[in-house]
């Protein structure tokens, strides 16, 4: 009889746990992610105060980490709808050189804080595991210097916003946890350069590959 009471006293926890472990893609949730920021300059060759610097095809890597959080609500059974806000700090920088025949021009931009916001909407494939595809908005401050031999141009430092898509895999691996893997392209347009250098026609963009772990409530 003792034992008997005691299965129906845990039984609720137990049920919950499963369905905690069942259903991840539905309540609030936090996480944290490593990521992997490569970012891209398109343009041609830009021409600032006589000195020529070549910028197409220009690329910046570093590793990034930040915090998440967000809301996901279950669509029937296989599928599920989300909002997520998160924080990222990149160690990723871009840097271009060019002489007009005498002095020597270089400039970097540099990635530093990213805040953004973020849609979800997924299919689970089983029980505890699911894709997703995102789309959103991010604002990233860059830090631009630029230097004429050994003398400072300018250093300045202003945030621009991106259009955020991309998608990932998400799936359970303990009770109340996931993990998950995620590509996203950023798509920042000028990124602030054309007020920085005084030119026009630069893009840039940054495609990140992270890997977060979650804690769902």
């Amino acid at each position: 009889m003792k034992k008997f009471a005691a299965i129906l006293a845990v039984a609720p926890f137990a049920l919950s746990a499963q369905a905690a472990l069942a259903t991840p893609f539905s309540g609030p949730y936090f996480g944290a992610e490593v990521s992997y920021d490569s970012y891209e300059v398109q343009a041609d060759s830009v021409d600032v105060g006589g000195y020529t610097i070549s910028a197409d095809g220009l690329s910046g890597n570093g590793v990034s980490g930040g915090l998440y959080a967000g809301y996901d609500m279950a669509i029937g059974t296989g599928a599920f709808v989300g909002v997520e806000a998160a924080f990222d700090y990149s160690g990723a920088s871009i840097s271009a050189s060019g002489t007009d025949g005498v002095d020597t021009l270089s400039a970097s931009v540099k990635a530093r804080e990213t805040y953004s916001i973020a849609g979800r909407f997924g299919l689970k494939f089983a029980q505890s595991a699911g894709a997703y595809v995102k789309l959103g908005y991010a604002n990233t401050r860059f830090k631009t210097e630029a230097f004429a031999n050994s003398t400072s141009l300018f250093s300045d430092s202003r945030a621009k916003g991106a259009f955020v898509y991309g998608a990932g895999l998400q799936t359970a691996v303990a009770d109340n946890m996931s993990l998950r893997a995620e590509f996203t392209i950023s798509d920042y347009g000028s990124a602030g350069l054309d007020d920085d250098l005084g030119v026009n026609g630069i893009k840039v963009r940054n495609a990140k590959s992270s890997v977060g772990l979650s804690y769902h409530f």
